[in-house]
């Protein structure tokens, strides 16, 4: 049994709405484990991005050192609720041990054709000089963050083909297997996929029982 939460953005201290989502967590996992089941809980810091370098120009220190004395003080307030995480398993995604995985990917997938660009409108927050997510904008138009009114700005970014699927039926189970899940099995030197085969789906963990639709 896996049991992951979201990853927190390590802000300095913990609030209210971070122990309710991880004491959920943890109870699943606890759950779980009295049932006599193995439960992976892993904890890690959603710690890449500009937010963590604004807070720590306006602060006046180095971003490593704000991200990393922050990941320390919440990860102690963490295990003082006594939480079952498995630290063992921790990651921080601003490590070059974690990010090094997430740029071999993207390599791989870009060389499958799977990773391209193009001009898309954005919700940009004028203040902290960064996209965010429509969650991530109250219903004012203003940032959760900074508070500021959310500008559209038309950018040139990076886009992914996750809608690039194939459907291939194997015996009397469909498989569902897309273009990105054979580029990383195959490798870059192996040739560009165009469609699903049945000798490549079979060696995918990816099926399902039933018919189109049955994700």
């Amino acid at each position: 049994m896996y049991v992951v939460p979201m990853f927190p953005y390590p802000s300095g201290k913990l609030h209210m709405g971070h122990v309710r989502v991880y004491t959920i967590s943890d109870v699943i996992a606890r759950a779980h484990r009295m049932q006599g089941l193995q439960v992976s809980h892993p904890m890690g810091w959603d710690a890449f991005g500009l937010p963590a370098e604004n807070a720590a120009i306006d602060r006046g220190v180095p971003p490593e050192q704000w991200t990393v004395d922050n990941i320390a003080q919440m990860k102690a307030q963490l295990q003082s609720m006594a939480t079952s995480f498995d630290w063992n398993k921790e990651v921080t995604t601003c490590s070059p041990d974690y990010y090094k995985w997430t740029q071999w990917l993207f390599l791989r997938l870009h060389k499958a054709g799977l990773a391209y660009q193009k001009e898309a409108v954005v919700n940009w927050d004028p203040v902290d000089q960064t996209v965010l997510a429509n969650e991530q904008v109250d219903e004012h138009g203003r940032s959760w963050r900074s508070g500021a009114l959310i500008e559209a700005k038309k950018l040139r970014q990076w886009f992914f083909k996750i809608s690039d699927f194939a459907e291939v039926r194997v015996g009397e189970r469909c498989v569902f297997v897309s273009r990105l899940q054979l580029a990383v099995a195959q490798g870059p030197d192996r040739p560009q996929v165009a469609r699903a085969r049945k000798t490549d789906a079979v060696q995918l963990d990816r099926q399902v029982r039933g018919c189109p639709g049955q994700v």
